[in-house]
């Protein structure tokens, strides 16, 4: 399944600001961009590795 960074921020409880701030500093994987927009399209395994790093990093 696919999800854009609101959907995943809201999944995880973070803001797409703070998702957008570990992808540049190279934290958490880079998803996919798609359509004119080039938005941001995570799968299931992203978010997982997304939801480890809050995890091992945040809790």
């Amino acid at each position: 399944m696919n999800y854009t960074i609101g959907a995943v921020s809201q999944q995880l409880g973070v803001s797409p600001g703070a998702l957008r701030a570990w992808e540049k500093d190279g934290l958490i994987p880079k998803p996919k961009r798609q359509g004119v927009k080039k938005m941001r399209i995570y799968n299931d395994q992203e978010v997982k590795t997304i939801r480890e790093f809050i995890k091992d990093n945040y809790n």
